[in-house]
Formats: C-alpha cells, structure tokens, sequence
C-alpha cells in the first residue's frame, strides 16, 4: 500500500493549503466586487432621468445628476441625503496632488 492512488493536491503542506485558501478568498472578493459594479452600472442604465433616484419623485427640469451618476430632486442633491457612494476625499486628494508642486531644496553645503 502506497501513496500512488493519491493525487498530488491531497499532499498539501498546511502552509500550501493556507495560501491555496487565501487566493480562493481573494478571488471570490474580486468576482463578487465584479458583480456589484455590474449590478450597480444596470442600474445606473435603468435609471429614469424624470425621477428621483432616492424618494421617485418627479424632477423635470430641475434634475441634478450626482457624481455617483444617478439623478436627483433638490431634497436629496446633497451626497449626505441619498448615501453617496462617491469618495470625494480621494478626489479632492487626487486634485490636489494634481495641483501642488514638489517643494525641493538644493542640498545644503556643509560647513
């Protein structure tokens, strides 16, 4: 009686299995994170311009979009009021690496 009946997967070291079930993790978060973005572009696609996206309401003309794509009326406009998704703090430090200069000194010569 041998280990030739075996296949080689079964002979994982605990290390090995550690790591094979960390990569699975992190691919199931990466499919499920690929399928809330899908979910969220549908319904982005299948919003109605005419309405709200928080309460339904209608907004004629006076529709904002948001940068979270989505439409709104004059009550919820403001990202507090309909849970924006939108991260602003990485925009505002995206355009602000954009805009500021690097501020370096020549080396000081020693005395």
């Amino acid at each position: 009686m041998g280990f030739a009946g075996l296949s080689k997967g079964f002979l994982l070291t605990k290390q090995e299995r550690k790591d094979k079930e960390f990569e699975n993790r992190i691919q199931q978060g990466r499919q499920e994170e690929e399928a809330k973005e899908r979910e969220r572009k549908d319904q982005i696609e299948a919003q109605d311009p005419t309405r709200c996206f928080k309460c339904r309401r209608k907004i004629g003309l006076t529709a904002i979009r948001c940068h979270c794509q989505y439409y709104f009326c004059g009550r919820h406009r403001y990202a507090e009021q309909h849970e924006c998704s939108f991260d602003y703090r990485r925009q505002g430090k995206q355009q602000l690496e954009a805009k500021l200069e690097q501020v370096t000194s020549d080396k000081l010569p020693l005395v």
